[in-house]
């Protein structure tokens, strides 16, 4: 040993360390010289130490840097303070490993260089696992690529003929038919649509377990998406005798930035749930800001982007969780246990989803129950609220659609029949293309004012096509229909200029909707537009914008309450000189107008609007709203100048219906009906009036049957006192109207009776009989009074 002391000692302590080394290790003199290695080194080399000390480095394990400007020992020499790198080195047998190498120059106490000490890491196993890893990994990419290429080619396979199904299902629906082939047609379509909830739904959970699930952040209105949510599963609840009510906290936001088509799917599939487990009751759901987590114990609200935290609570009183089941409830392909799905269908994906869902929102979930007790489902989301309104446009009117001109981008046959056939319904302007390059020509030898891409040969192959369209035909707004929406999508169509992206199977009031609002845009810059969805339609779809006519202020808060719960924007007036004044502050769709009002009443005005349309050539529908139910007073209300009629108590599917009447237009608004009704008259039903006429609103419903209580009903009653005393035909009449409509509105039924008997009686000159009928009147306002004390409702 050249240059390693002499010492017994020292020797002692190098052979201590090199042996509890558990690295290879070797010490080299500055002539290439190994002078000693450790066992672990021995190993790694496939050699005796003997056979390796003393021998030249670079004969007895040989790597790729030897004899080279790389090697380890010339490149300390040079004066570099460490060395580290990876390389093979050969085996005695010819085998090879590979090594961490990490050197380290020797040195005296004068500074010079001696030779160097070499640590030897075997990384072959670690490269091996790392390359094993790497292969398992691509190989389980390539598959979820396989996969969702596979669930992209299923989706549009399956949503292709089925899009043609229910399209043309809807065409044959528009025509006569027998009423055996319109139930025929109607199964046919609700068959159409269970098949393509079952799709959306698999779909769904494929795409957020392949990672491509996407997440909106765009406005919406929440007593919006909850009460259409709602409205969707009415007809269910009614059919099995359920009531089905809703509750947004007082004071609460309605504006907020995120994603209104997720949250609607959310409380669909849990009411849904709810309905399909209980068998009677009711399901109830309530929605108020929180600042208490869930069972986690964590959310984080974050100022200007999840400022919010808002929980929604769907409770049932169903046959409930056993707690042993409950854990495995957001499962997927789980049910309450192995009969349920025999018992009661579904896929058991539906609470899996809405568990995904609400943590890709950033929230938590949480289930409450006991078995045969009902369940409760709890969800937490951290929405932004909306600092400003988004900028609103009026859908142009259907009647426009004839004038503007189409082209249809299709290679499907059927696809294009379906669409040229639903456009026909609007206008005669519509152009056909078969192919992407026939787009491009016919784009640039005529222009169009919408451009609907569908079922090209690929998906790339559309976002290509609309930016060569958008080059082209600048003014032109492009709709994209689409079987296979994919993530990214919304961002790719803002940049090539696509104003709304459908995901077919398209409706034709989707469609048309689709088209009147992008051409409402037209001079609007897209790029700073929301693009115009199946979610967004639902969310601005037929926005009315009503005045309401109405004297009696019970009926009037009654009456603002049930538009304003259909989605509709509402005005109100209390007399005909006001609805003259606001018709022309303002543009409204359509007035709906009480016939008694003081100062000028509903005849006299409606005569007054037509007199001024004749020099505008204009003509706003008028409804008439009375408790006069006569046909003489329809007849009478007609002649008057009014375009419909609807009488006291509101009843919205009647009033809804008229509307759609006299407008010329299909809502697409189905009946709600929260609960069934009741047969029978009871005195004062107050079921009926919570849930049929203020839609589930317990508060709403409070607060009027106080003002009937303490305001107008002892009014009516001192009124009508008045009149009898005074003998006052005329005004005995008038009490009685007054007080028939709205004791009506709100179920009071006996009293309603009471008055319309005492209005009777004046009516017929029987004014000697006028006393007992107010002491009836007066007798069955005092049941209402004691059923108010003795009630839990706090209304004395």
């Amino acid at each position: 040993m050249l240059f390693l002391p002499q010492s017994k000692e020292f020797h002692h302590l190098l052979d201590q360390i090199f042996r509890i080394a558990g690295n290879g290790m070797r010490v080299i003199d500055k002539d290439f010289t190994v002078l000693k290695v450790n066992d672990v080194f021995a190993a790694l080399a496939g050699s005796s130490r003997e056979e390796l000390e003393g021998k030249k480095c670079y004969e007895e394990f040989p790597g790729p840097v030897c004899h080279t400007e790389l090697c380890p020992l010339a490149l300390l020499r040079e004066g570099k303070e460490s060395v580290e790198f990876v390389a093979g080195k050969v085996r005695p047998d010819g085998s090879t490993i590979t090594c961490r190498l990490r050197a380290a120059p020797l040195k005296n106490e004068e500074g010079e260089f001696l030779g160097i000490l070499e640590d030897f890491h075997d990384i072959s196993e670690m490269l091996q696992a790392e390359q094993t890893l790497r292969m398992a990994k691509e190989v389980a990419e390539a598959a979820n690529e396989a996969k969702s290429e596979f669930m992209a080619n299923m989706s549009h396979e399956i949503r292709t003929p089925l899009n043609g199904i229910m399209g043309m299902t809807e065409l044959v629906l528009g025509t006569e038919l027998s009423s055996d082939q319109r139930r025929f047609l109607e199964m046919v379509k609700t068959s159409a649509n269970r098949l393509l909830d079952v799709v959306n739904e698999v779909l769904d959970f494929s795409k957020i377990e392949a990672g491509s699930f996407e997440i909106e952040h765009i406005p919406f209105s929440l007593a919006d998406v909850v009460g259409n949510s709602l409205k969707m599963l009415a007809f269910k609840a009614h059919d099995k005798g359920l009531k089905l009510t809703y509750e947004i906290e007082q004071d609460l936001f309605d504006g907020f930035i995120g994603d209104p088509g997720r949250l609607r799917q959310l409380l669909v599939n849990l009411v849904s749930n709810s309905i399909k487990f209980t068998r009677a009751g009711e399901i109830s759901v309530t929605v108020r800001q929180t600042k208490t987590p869930g069972p986690s114990g964590v959310f984080t609200v974050q100022k200007g982007l999840r400022d919010m935290a808002l929980q929604f609570t769907v409770s049932d009183t169903g046959i409930g969780i056993a707690p042993e089941m409950q854990e495995n409830i957001f499962k997927a392909f789980s049910q309450v246990d192995g009969s349920t799905t025999r018992r009661y269908g579904g896929a058991g994906l539906g609470l899996t989803i809405c568990a995904q869902l609400v943590n890709m929102m950033g929230g938590e979930i949480w289930l409450e129950s006991e078995q045969g007790k009902g369940a409760t489902f709890h969800f937490i989301l951290l929405l932004q609220t909306q600092a400003h309104q988004v900028q609103a446009f009026e859908p142009v009117p259907v009647s426009e659609l004839q004038h503007r001109s189409f082209l249809v981008v299709a290679t499907n046959p059927s696809g294009r029949f379906v669409i040229k056939e639903m456009l026909n319904e609007w206008t005669t302007g519509v152009q056909i293309a078969n192919s992407a390059d026939d787009a491009l020509k016919m784009s640039e030898e005529n222009p169009y004012d919408i451009i609907i891409l569908d079922s090209l040969p690929s998906h790339d192959h559309v976002f290509d096509l609309a930016e060569k369209l958008r080059n082209i035909s600048k003014s032109a707004k492009l709709i994209m229909l689409t079987s296979t929406g994919q993530r990214g999508d919304a961002l790719r169509c803002k940049e090539v200029g696509i104003s709304s992206y459908l995901l077919k199977p398209v409706s034709k009031t989707e469609l048309l909707e689709a088209i009147r609002t992008v051409l409402s845009r037209q001079g609007a810059g897209d790029m700073d537009l929301p693009l115009v969805t199946r979610h967004s339609i639902r969310e601005n779809q037929h926005t009315l914008n009503i005045l309401l006519a109405e004297d009696e202020e019970i009926n009037r808060v009654l009456a603002v309450e049930l538009i304003r719960a259909e989605g509709w924007r509402v005005t109100t007036a209390e007399n005909g000189r006001q609805v003259l004044a606001a018709l022309k502050d303002d543009a409204f769709h359509v007035v709906i107008m009480d016939i008694q009002m003081p100062e000028m009443d509903g005849l006299e005005a409606v005569s007054l609007i037509r007199k001024r349309e004749k020099q505008t050539g204009e003509h706003i529908p008028v409804i008439a709203l009375t408790a006069h139910a006569l046909t003489v007073d329809r007849q009478r209300c007609l002649d008057a100048g009014m375009d419909g009629y609807a009488a006291k108590p509101i009843d919205m599917n009647l009033l809804r219906g008229e509307i759609e009447r006299v407008l010329g237009k299909d809502l697409s608004m189905k009946t709600v009906t929260l609960t069934p009704r009741r047969k029978g008259s009871e005195f004062l039903d107050y079921d009926a009036f919570l849930y049929d006429s203020c839609n589930g609103k317990v508060e709403l419903a409070k607060k009027l049957l106080r003002h009937l209580l303490h305001v107008s009903g002892p009014q009516w009653l001192r009124e009508a006192e008045a009149a009898v005393l005074a003998r006052d035909e005329a005004r005995i009449r008038k009490v009685c109207h007054s007080l028939k409509g709205t004791a009506a509105t709100v179920c009071a039924n006996a009293f309603a009776e009471a008055g319309a008997r005492l209005g009777k009686l004046a009516r017929d000159g029987k004014m000697e009989e006028t006393p007992k009928g107010l002491e009836q009147l007066k007798k069955e306002f005092n049941r209402i009074v004691e059923w108010a004390r003795a009630s839990e409702l706090d209304l004395m």
